[in-house]
């Protein structure tokens, strides 16, 4: 006998009139004469479900673009907080799985109604795992089987993508309404142009050529309130509104006419070889408002060779108009030549080529600008003028500023020791006829290097050039001038804008617009699945429950009776009899058997037994790969670094993804196959099973919060087991998402660096020479600028240490430098040791005399021994007596000195060590007596002491945040390099200056006034008494260490030359800028813990339920249940209720007392419990699925239930 599918298929007849449960009793004759199958649609595949799907995927893309666009709006989504590492890394991975966790339910309803749908080309797509079934519904057209999974498989890839959405990213990014710091303010009243330390000349001089910074709160050209946000990082970009006050000059173009210019050579008496040029001069310098004649045009020169003219002359002078008393500036730059030949008495006639002039005079005003600087305020702001208008102080006046920049500017010309400037010459003469010879004096030159113009001389004789520089002198001044005088101490708030550097959450490109493709694409299926899905939807109710099979093979006698005899042969024997070739057909007893031509290969779902194993050791050979790169990444700071190829971004953040995702198909599948068989292996136990605990249950259509429950419920632990592993994988892409993270780590390269420059080991004759040549005071002037000014340390110092110059030569430095790249070394330092010996009170023995007719007194004490061989065996001390301080006008009680003893002898002068003496204290009311002296001796000796020391990088700049650490244990005697004989800041205290306005500080010398007003600001009172003898013997040995740390960089620094000093330093670089992939601690900890826990349940659901020996084919389909059940007595019996109530009202009133057995052979219907044991799986060639129980027709069940199934109806 031989039916094609086709025929047999079309003998199916579905039973159902009414879609409710109540029992359908018969079918009256004048209303129908045939049964119509109410249709019945999933509630997943209903049209109204997939709509909000639809709705869901479009509206999930327009959220995914506006996150993208805040993203590039606003520099990131937001900045990375430690306490939401996991919001950003885990949330869009738990978004997409609940979502695919969601749609999973509408594609196996796909795969359920699909042998109902299209029951000519019905096959298992319900245990096999998504890309198998998708090929099979592609192969089948089942298309809407296909978009179902295909929907799946796209979800999961945007799984794997999400978990690359988001990533850390350094960026700039504005904040607005910042709270700012003002920490001073300007005031006309008490304005202290004549305050201590005040040289503004020089200051500029020391900025411009020796690497010092501007003082806080100035600039080239302005001064202005000074600012910090302490609640920023320091490395922020703040712009802030602020008070600002500048100087300019207002010039006028003026015309010089000369009448006579002569110079007249004289020689000097006692230098026969030297020659003065005598300049007679009539001329005029007329502008529309002033007139300047006979100004002496500066051509002197002094010179031991023949004389020579400059041809170029400039100068930034002042002076006044003729015929009035207004001050004016005269800048002029002139170009002549030396007429020839001499005339007969001697003198030559100076002929002028060509000139510039200005008659000019100062202003100032107060503006409004806004500064943009750093956070941390230690830096010089870039200003931005905001308003148009401008004032004045009325205390203050033009004139006045004027007045003091000329005083000063006087005394810094005057003082030859202070003119660093003086050997740096901006312009050079490139045609002139006597080499490059020009002669502009200091303002000038200042003004030149500070408007960055230099070179030709010549370009300064177009317009406006001359003007460029003499104002940028004079911007210069007046804003350190300013800021001395009218800066007043006061904190105050304000808001400002910040630029700051933050690690921002960022969304990816290319994750995204796949992420959108993805979702596109379901979208795209979910409308072809409603336009596929029939409307009328699909009969029957259930099509794999084992009730509704039977009620189809009920009503189909044809094809029960095809199928009798097949329980125990596969699925793919089974589909080639139904088509109709392959089999022989053979009518028994029991109905017709099946022999297939071909072996009966039984059915083994995948992943089988053996494959489980493979894959769970698979698993935990991962979790000993996450061991082992954790390992890794914590030993080498991360486990490669973050480059800027794209594709590597996504390397370590899909690749995690896929491998989980895998892992979550694998255990998948595994679960899908012991549900699929859990009900059918509860029939397997020698004393049966009651329908509501096997064929009653349905574990595949349920969600696993339902399937946990009910397996519970009804003892199937290998249910539990499976469900509970399927659950945890839906973790492993949320865990793994965060994973790793690109975090800036810091790296080390140990490198090599050379010294540039040594200490030279000079005797005292060249030390004496050194100082002659470089100036005796030129240290202390450096110094003064850093204790008084509060600057920057020149480079290669820092506070009382000196250290040589480096480069660094191996490996060459090609890595990028930025913000907080350093290199940490011990190098070789050179310091002033200060032994220092401290008495006070009647141990020096002081007295004070006043001298006969005067109001100055002489203080006089026995100063405490010193030696001048700290280091040596016989340390001999020496006893330095006499008056040292002479004090007039005794007001300030207070005094304080800094002096050196008298000369010693050669013997005594032996070493490289020098003496310095202090001594300060208070007057006694009467002013002749001392209510408190102390006196302390130091005998200062240049020393080495290895420090640990912080260069940051490229720079080499050491910073007060990482100040450098001397190992006082390794201090030695540096030969050979002497110290200067008088270390102290004599220029700080001018009493020309600002004696009369500060009467507190007439009796302190400069180096005390800088002491209590400098840098460290030792409070007056600490001198008054006892209590504060050891605050400033302290701040004297540390300021005393800086001016003599100056010296020595300043006079005892020559080059390596490959010397032995100049031997390699080894050192290490760090860059912590370096962004490295890193494994997070605590999702490995996490993703063990989740992937050994899935093993353990899927060893445990494996071995409680083998699916290998349950089943010869999968029960997913309507021929395999039905080739159970066509045998079997279960028909039968309850033919009757079967499609008309539900499994629930079969189990708990039909079948509550009868036993199902999965039986090999098939048996008369008198087989009871007594004699099963035989007939219980002896074998697997003929399963049918059998029923033992009470029994009884159905109709007298009924009648003894009909007051129970109304309640039991769902």
């Amino acid at each position: 006998m031989a039916f094609s599918k086709e025929k047999l298929l079309a003998g199916l007849k579905f039973p159902w009139k009414h879609q409710n449960r109540e029992p359908q009793r018969e079918v009256k004759p004048e209303t129908s004469n045939e049964v119509h199958p109410v249709t019945w649609r999933p509630l997943y595949l209903r049209r109204s479900v997939l709509c909000l799907f639809i709705a869901f995927f479009c509206g999930l893309i327009i959220a995914l673009e506006v996150l993208s666009h805040v993203s590039q709006s606003r520099s990131g989504l937001a900045s990375s907080k430690q306490s939401l590492h996991y919001s950003w890394t885990y949330a869009p991975a738990a978004i997409f799985l609940s979502i695919t966790t969601i749609w999973t339910r509408a594609e196996f309803q796909a795969k359920q109604a699909s042998p109902a749908r299209r029951a000519e080309h019905a096959s298992d797509y319900v245990s096999v795992m998504q890309p198998v079934a998708l090929w099979r519904a592609l192969k089948h057209k089942d298309f809407i089987v296909a978009a179902g999974v295909g929907c799946t498989l796209l979800l999961r890839l945007a799984i794997i993508f999400s978990t690359s959405l988001f990533t850390l990213k350094e960026m700039a990014v504005s904040q607005s309404n910042v709270s700012v710091q003002l920490n001073d303010y300007f005031e006309g009243n008490n304005a202290t142009f004549n305050g201590p330390g005040m040289q503004p000349v020089n200051l500029l001089s020391a900025i411009l050529f020796e690497n010092l910074s501007y003082p806080e709160g100035t600039t080239a050209s302005a001064t202005y309130q000074t600012f910090s946000a302490p609640n920023l990082p320091s490395d922020s970009n703040i712009t802030v509104p602020v008070n600002g006050m500048q100087t300019d000059l207002v010039c006028e173009e003026a015309e010089l006419s000369i009448t006579t210019w002569q110079r007249v050579s004289q020689s000097f008496a006692n230098f026969n070889s030297y020659q003065s040029v005598e300049p007679q001069v009539v001329n005029e310098f007329r502008s529309s408002s002033c007139t300047i004649s006979n100004y002496s045009i500066a051509t002197t020169q002094v010179s031991a060779q023949p004389y020579e003219n400059i041809p170029y002359v400039g100068e930034f002078v002042n002076t006044t108009c003729d015929y009035s008393n207004e001050s004016r500036y005269l800048v002029y730059l002139v170009e002549f030549h030396e007429k020839t030949p001499e005339n007969e008495d001697g003198s030559s006639d100076m002929v002028l080529d060509r000139s510039s002039q200005l008659i000019c005079h100062g202003n100032y005003s107060r503006i409004d600008m806004l500064a943009h600087g750093s956070a941390a305020g230690n830096s010089t702001a870039r200003l931005e003028r905001i308003g148009s208008e401008s004032s004045t102080f009325p205390e203050v006046s033009a004139t006045d500023i004027s007045l003091w920049i000329d005083q000063y500017m006087d005394h810094s010309l005057q003082d030859s020791d202070y003119r660093v400037v003086q050997d740096y010459n901006a312009f050079y003469a490139k045609n002139g006829p006597y080499g490059n010879q020009t002669n502009l004096n200091d303002p000038l030159q200042i003004g030149a290097y500070i408007a960055g113009v230099s070179g030709d001389i010549t370009q300064l004789f177009e317009p406006g050039a001359l003007q460029n520089i003499a104002s940028s002198y004079y911007k210069a001044v007046g804003a350190q001038l300013l800021h001395e005088a009218l800066a007043k101490q006061h904190t105050s708030l304000t808001t400002g804008s910040a630029i700051v550097g933050e690690n921002r959450v960022v969304m990816t490109n290319v994750s995204l617009r796949v992420i959108e493709v993805c979702l596109a694409l379901v979208i795209l299926q979910v409308i072809a699945i409603i336009i596929l899905d029939p409307r009328r939807g699909v009969p029957p109710y259930d099509p794999n429950r084992v009730s509704t099979i039977g009620a189809i093979l009920l009503a189909s006698p044809r094809v029960r009776q095809l199928l009798a005899g097949t329980g125990g042969i596969s699925q793919k024997t089974l589909d080639t009899y139904l088509a109709g070739s392959k089999y022989v057909a053979r009518q028994t007893e029991a109905g017709i058997s099946i022999e297939a031509k071909e072996k009966n290969e039984a059915w083994t779902p995948f992943p089988n037994f053996i494959s489980r194993m493979i894959g769970f050791i698979v698993i935990l050979l991962i979790i000993v790969v996450l061991e082992v790169l954790l390992h890794f990444s914590d030993v080498n700071d991360g486990l490669g670094d973050v480059t800027d190829v794209t594709y590597k971004h996504y390397l370590w953040t899909t690749i995690p993804a896929i491998v989980m995702t895998l892992i979550g198909l694998f255990i998948g599948s595994l679960t899908a196959n012991i549900r699929t068989v859990a009900p059918y292996a509860q029939l397997q136990q020698k004393s049966g099973a009651k329908f509501e605990q096997s064929l009653g249950l349905n574990f595949l259509d349920a969600l696993d919060l339902t399937n946990l429950v009910r397996s519970i419920r009804t003892n199937h632990w290998a249910v539990l087991a499976g469900t509970l592993a399927a659950s945890g994988t839906f973790f492993l892409n949320i865990v793994t998402s965060g994973l790793f993270s690109a975090i800036a780590v810091p790296r080390t390269i140990e490198v090599n660096a050379t010294q540039k420059t040594v200490f030279g080991t000079i005797g005292a004759y060249q030390a004496d020479t050194a100082y002659q040549l470089l100036g005796s005071t030129y240290g202390e002037v450096i110094a003064e600028y850093i204790i008084q000014d509060n600057l920057t340390y020149p480079q290669w110092t820092y506070d009382g240490l000196v250290f040589p110059e480096l480069s660094i030569t191996s490996p060459s430095p090609n890595w990028s430098t930025g913000e907080g790249v350093y290199m940490e070394t011990r190098i070789s330092a050179l310091r002033a040791n200060h032994s220092c010996i401290t008495k006070t009170g009647a141990e020096l023995n002081a007295s004070v005399t006043r001298q006969e007719s005067s109001k100055d007194y002489t203080i006089s004490l026995n100063w405490p021994p010193f030696t001048l061989d700290p280091y040596g065996p016989n340390k001999t001390t020496i006893i330095a007596a006499g008056n040292f301080l002479s004090v007039t006008d005794v007001q300030s009680s207070y005094f304080g000195i800094a002096t050196s003893p008298q000369l010693l002898t050669s013997e005594e002068q032996s070493g490289n060590a020098t003496v310095s003496l202090f001594a300060w204290g208070f007057f006694g009311p009467d002013a002749s007596s001392l209510a408190h002296i102390t006196a302390m001796t130091c005998t200062n000796t240049p020393e080495i002491v290895e420090t640990d020391i912080r260069f940051d990088l490229p720079g080499f700049n050491i910073t007060d945040a990482h100040p450098p650490v001397p190992d006082a244990s390794t201090a030695r005697r540096a030969p050979g390099i002497p110290l200067s004989s008088e270390p102290w800041i004599t220029s700080l205290n001018d009493p020309a200056l600002y004696i009369a306005t500060l009467p507190a500080y007439r009796d302190l010398d400069g180096f005390f006034t800088a002491l209590v007003l400098g840098r460290f600001g030792l409070p007056l009172e600490t001198l008054r008494d006892a209590s504060g003898d050891e605050a400033t013997a302290a701040a004297i040995q540390r300021q005393l260490a800086i001016v003599q740390a100056q010296e020595l960089n300043n006079y005892t620094r020559v080059d390596a030359n490959g010397t032995l000093d100049g031997a390699p330093v080894r050192g290490t670089v760090t860059l912590p800028t370096r962004l490295r992939v890193v494994q997070n601690m605590a999702s490995t900890r996490v993703l063990d813990v989740l992937l050994g826990v899935i093993v353990v349940l899927g060893a445990v659901g494996s071995f409680a339920l083998n699916t290998d020996r349950v089943l010869p084919k999968s029960p997913t389909s309507i021929a395999a249940i039905g080739s159970l059940l066509a045998d079997s007595n279960f028909l039968e019996r309850f033919g009757a209720v079967l499609g008309v109530y539900t499994d629930k009202v079969l189990g708990r009133v039909f079948l509550k007392d009868e036993k199902f057995y999965l039986l090999d052979e098939p048996h008369e219907s008198g087989l009871d419990e007594r004699n099963l044991k035989s007939a219980v799986v002896g074998g697997r060639e003929h399963l049918t699925i059998y029923v033992v129980g009470p029994g009884g027709s159905v109709s007298s069940q009924e009648e003894r239930s009909e007051e129970t199934i109304p309640s039991l109806q769902e």
